[in-house]
């Protein structure tokens, strides 16, 4: 597809790796921080393979999952970030240096998933799916 966007792949496959990292290291989260974290940690890891893999097919709801997942995987990283740097004072200090970028790398991404060229790549791809073209033909 010629309108299909780069940064649409990258993101795909950032969210794909993601997912397999949750889904991997769950012994560690669980070892660490508890059963609610590591459940936390499955049902991000589960959402972000299911969103990486809409993204690659440009599914109409996977732009705005893809801009949802972001936004709350922030929140939550400044929550854990945050309740780390109440535990010690190096983590303390690897908040008040982390946190920029923490919040920069999700805005950014929001910011494109919401660019006009984006949004219409999923829109034009919406209406070339075969689900419009199979109920036209009826």
């Amino acid at each position: 597809m010629e309108d299909y966007p780069t940064g649409v792949t990258i993101l795909a496959l950032f969210l794909i790796l993601a997912g397999i990292s949750n889904i991997v290291g769950i012994s560690t989260s669980y070892s660490l921080y508890g059963i609610f974290y590591a459940g936390y940690v499955i049902i991000t890891g589960v959402i972000n393979l299911i969103i990486g893999a809409s993204l690659f097919s440009m599914q109409p709801w996977a732009r705005k999952g893809a801009m949802l997942t972001v936004l709350v995987n922030m929140v939550m990283g400044v929550i854990v970030m945050y309740w780390l740097a109440t535990l010690d004072v190096w983590y303390a200090v690897a908040f008040y240096y982390l946190i920029v970028p923490a919040l920069m790398v999700p805005i950014i991404v929001i910011v494109y998933l919401m660019q006009e060229s984006v949004k219409a790549a999923f829109e034009s791809h919406e209406s070339n799916s075969t689900w419009e073209n199979l109920s036209e033909s009826t």
